[in-house]
C-alpha cells in the first residue's frame, strides 16, 4: 500500500547552497542544522521522507548530462553520511506527496490562486519571472 510521502529540496534547504557545484557536479554543501534536525525527527517517526531535487534532470551547466545514478549516488552519500540514512532521491511528485519543503517554493492557496505569506518582491528572481504581477502592485 502507498503512503504519504514529504519531499524535502536538497540544495539551499537541507544542504547549504554555496558549495562548488557549478564546477563540480558531484560537490554537496554542508548540513543545514535546523532542517536535518527536522529530517531526522520525520525519520523517527516513521514518515517517508525524500529528497526532491532538480539534480536529479541528470544536467549540469558545465559537464552537460550527468548519469542518474551517478547523481544519485552523490546524494545518497550525503545523506548516509548526516542523517544516517539513505533517503530516495526524486524530482517527481505524485498523488501520495504530502508536502515538499522547498526555498525556492511560495505556497499557493488551494483552488484560488492566492499567494500565502509574504513574497519577497525585491528578490530580482521575482521580478524578472512569475512573479512580476505580485511586484508591479
Amino acid at each position: 500500500m502507498k503512503t504519504r510521502w514529504v519531499g524535502v529540496d536538497f540544495d539551499g534547504t537541507l544542504a547549504t547552497w554555496n558549495c562548488p557545484w557549478p564546477e563540480n557536479w558531484r560537490a554537496t554543501g554542508k548540513p543545514i542544522s535546523r532542517m536535518v534536525k527536522r529530517v531526522k525527527r520525520w525519520i523517527a517517526e516513521g514518515k517517508d521522507v525524500r529528497i526532491f531535487t532538480a539534480r536529479m534532470d541528470g544536467y549540469h551547466p558545465k559537464d552537460g548530462p550527468i548519469p542518474i545514478h551517478m547523481v544519485r549516488e552523490s546524494i545518497e552519500d550525503w545523506c548516509l553520511k548526516y542523517l544516517g540514512v539513505i533517503l530516495p532521491v526524486t524530482n517527481r511528485k505524485d498523488y501520495w506527496c504530502e508536502a515538499i519543503y522547498d526555498d525556492r517554493a511560495i505556497q499557493v492557496e488551494r483552488d484560488t490562486g492566492r499567494l500565502i505569506g509574504e513574497v519577497d518582491t525585491t528578490n530580482t528572481r521575482h521580478r524578472r519571472g512569475i512573479f512580476a504581477e505580485e511586484a508591479d502592485k
